[in-house]
């Protein structure tokens, strides 16, 4: 919004949090990926499955980035396309992370 002092502290702590998030990320694709499956069966399966997960997360991050640094007074259709990502892709990840877990 059109509020500056908020809108720029909110970017300036979004920007600063996404470095650890971006590492935690991968951090947990890795954690994934080097977990053996109890299926030796489905092994391929489930790392195909990780590498979908940790594509959805990037791409979660990348859209909360974009969501916060492009404004919907600026362009408010790209605003709404990052948005739209972000809920998309955050629903799908958490979804797919439980199913991961189990």
């Amino acid at each position: 919004g059109p509020f500056y002092p908020q809108n720029t502290i909110w970017r300036l702590c979004v920007g600063i949090d996404s470095f650890p998030r971006y590492f935690f990320a991968y951090f947990h694709y890795k954690n994934y990926f080097n977990a053996k499956s109890h299926l030796v069966n489905y092994q391929n399966s489930y790392n195909l499955f990780t590498k979908i997960l940790f594509i959805f997360h990037m791409i979660e991050l990348t859209a909360l980035l974009g969501l916060t640094y492009i404004s919907s007074l600026e362009f408010f259709l790209a605003h709404a396309a990052c948005f739209t990502i972000f809920i998309f892709t955050s629903t799908v990840y958490m979804i797919m992370s439980i199913a991961t877990y189990h």
